[in-house]
């Protein structure tokens, strides 16, 4: 028989350890809760999501010689190497690891398993920035440095690009590359050259050494793109000379191409990386070209306005308006042309077949952007195809890209159209505030890295 005294004793010792307990799961339930709310605070300012490129400006393929040094092969065997840790580390993991890690976290090539919101997105996006910031400092000062005059004028270009981030381009590292960049266009016989001057100028034309350059001489400088025509024609609708913006109009339907020239950088500046580039930053820095390069306003408006419905019944219109359709539908090096030119062609009386398959078109390649990669936005393998897409996309031209990625879908483009249609109708049903946005296909790198411009 235990002592009264003793039995009191013990009793007293288990609550005071049970209440101990109680108050350490209370401390590590707290500690936990403030970890979460730590996490949830890491997450930054997002990259577009690759996603494959989601269908980032279509293709275009082979600019010089020089292209070659984007050597695919290398990129994969990178790729190889880097994944090599994560699936190491992938392989020591226990079954319940690695089913939690597919709800929170990600695959990043060369980080890892990192952190991730809903979407797969890493929540801390810092570390992938200055991949891309140190491989933008690599090559500049040597594409600034090059001899080459396209080179060169690609650096600064790049480089009006990077210190206008964030602000209106007035800045004055912004201002000092464009204005060189003007500087060189005006005294250069390179159509590329000139183009590229008045991309960087687009929002400063009145501003500096910018006033100097001119669509219509542009123009002069390749006659046969109808691109440097819609340029001429935007310029003169400003001024209101009417005169000049049928006569622009008139050179556009005589073109034999469509080139707005601009998303030519991106795989020029590619073909310079160094070679110890890792997939991550260099797939990250051709993403912010991209995206640079998809904020150009297409001078596509004073084309619509001039074939509206309404004027596309003068018989002389209606002949230039016909011409200027097939020539944006099917020569166009964007899907915001191919867009135009099927409207207009509807407006001219394309008959109903091609007016519905034009559309088919237009909403599979926006369906396209709705295929997530097997391996996750940011994983080793989907970077190298981003790469390689964005590159075909700068040499080929985003529509001929584009239509090739649709030839290569499995699902065809009558299955993908029907989804891409179905998703809108689903956002709008849920949002019908974003239905209007939603319903506009995307005309970047669908495929790719989705960058939409305006027409």
């Amino acid at each position: 028989m235990n002592e009264p005294g003793l039995e009191e004793h013990q009793t007293g010792e288990t609550g005071t350890r049970a209440r101990w307990l109680g108050l350490a799961l209370i401390v590590l339930l707290l500690c936990v809760l403030v970890w979460q709310a730590f996490e949830a605070g890491l997450a930054g300012d997002e990259l577009p999501e690759p996603e494959a490129m989601r269908s980032s400006r279509g293709g275009q393929t082979s600019l010089i010689d020089m292209l070659a040094g984007i050597d695919t092969a290398r990129l994969s065997a990178q790729a190889a190497s880097a994944a090599a840790p994560a699936r190491a580390a992938s392989a020591d993991a226990n079954t319940n690891t690695k089913a939690h890690a597919a709800t929170d976290e990600a695959e990043v090539c060369g980080l890892g398993r990192v952190k991730a919101d809903d979407a797969g997105q890493p929540r801390d996006m810092a570390p992938l920035r200055q991949a891309g910031l140190r491989v933008r400092e690599q090559v500049l000062p040597q594409l600034l440095a090059s001899s080459d005059e396209a080179t060169r004028a690609a650096g600064l270009l790049v480089q009006s690009w990077a210190a206008a981030e964030g602000d209106d381009g007035s800045a004055p590292p912004a201002a000092q590359a464009r204005d060189t960049l003007a500087l060189m266009a005006a005294s250069s016989r390179s159509p590329q050259v000139y183009a590229w001057a008045l991309r960087a100028c687009q929002s400063q034309r009145s501003v500096g050494s910018c006033q100097m350059l001119s669509a219509d001489q542009w123009a002069r400088l390749e006659p046969d793109n109808a691109m440097a025509w819609l340029q001429a024609a935007a310029d003169a609708q400003v001024r209101r000379d009417g005169a000049a913006v049928a006569e622009a109009m008139y050179r556009v339907s005589l073109a034999t191409r469509s080139d707005a020239r601009s998303a030519a950088v991106l795989p020029l500046v590619l073909a310079r990386l160094p070679a110890d580039a890792g997939v991550l930053g260099r797939a990250v820095f051709a993403l912010e070209l991209a995206r640079a390069e998809g904020r150009a306003e297409l001078p596509l408006v004073a084309a619509s306005q001039y074939c509206s419905a309404q004027d596309v019944r003068d018989a002389n219109r209606q002949q230039v308006c016909a011409a200027v359709a097939e020539l944006l539908h099917t020569r166009g090096s964007t899907q915001a042309e191919a867009s135009l030119g099927a409207a207009v062609g509807q407006r001219v009386g394309w008959p109903a077949e091609r007016v519905a398959a034009a559309a088919d078109e237009r909403d599979a390649i926006a369906g396209l952007a709705q295929v997530s990669p097997p391996d996750g936005p940011w994983s080793c393998a989907t970077l190298v195809k981003t790469v390689a897409q964005l590159t075909d996309a700068g040499r080929q031209g985003e529509l001929v890209a584009l239509r090739a990625a649709l030839k290569r879908s499995p699902e065809g483009t009558a299955a993908l159209a029907v989804r891409h249609r179905q998703a809108v109708a689903a956002r709008a049903a849920s949002a019908p505030a974003e239905s209007a946005s939603a319903s506009v296909p995307a005309s970047g790198p669908n495929a790719y890295a989705s960058i939409p411009r305006q027409p």
